[in-house]
């Protein structure tokens, strides 16, 4: 690795359990280990029978001693797939769900690496802007915060 630059091995949400290890090159190439993983992408693991789909990469940066992180969240890709209150999943589950295993990784001793939200908003992806501080999403932003913003995090 280059003398003072982090590399990260950033493992898109939509990988398979396979595909994601079969391409890390190894805790002696990365610094840190890192999903883009989204609301629909948590929602088509649960529809596919996966209750925990952080669970490959979380255990392949504990075994190889490196921080895990969101490379990007958010709850969905687009409108029509983005989850909501009232979607199955809903957004709080979403949340709940990555929140609770970076918790617990803290809990456990392991580093975390960065969780960034990601909303690329242009005109045609408007269900990622703030309108005003009683939107529904701003408890949930707050809650990873709270959660995650600790002197261990």
């Amino acid at each position: 690795m280059p003398a003072g630059i982090q590399v990260i091995y950033d493992c898109a949400g939509s990988a398979t359990a396979a595909d994601q290890v079969s391409y890390f090159p190894g805790s002696s190439a990365v610094n840190k280990i890192y999903m883009d993983f989204y609301g629909n992408h948590y929602a088509s693991a649960l529809a596919a029978g996966d209750d925990d789909p952080l669970a490959t990469l979380n255990n392949l940066a504990i075994s190889n001693g490196v921080p895990f992180g969101l490379g990007e969240w958010g709850f969905g890709l687009s409108a029509i797939n983005a989850l909501t209150p009232s979607t199955s999943p809903t957004a709080g589950q979403y949340v709940n769900y990555f929140t609770g295993v970076f918790t617990g990784r803290l809990n456990n001793g392991h580093r975390n690496g960065a969780i960034m939200y990601y909303n690329g908003t242009n005109a045609k992806s408007i269900w990622n802007i703030i309108p005003n501080p009683g939107d529904w999403r701003v408890p949930l932003y707050q809650g990873v915060y709270n959660a995650l913003a600790s002197p261990n995090g």
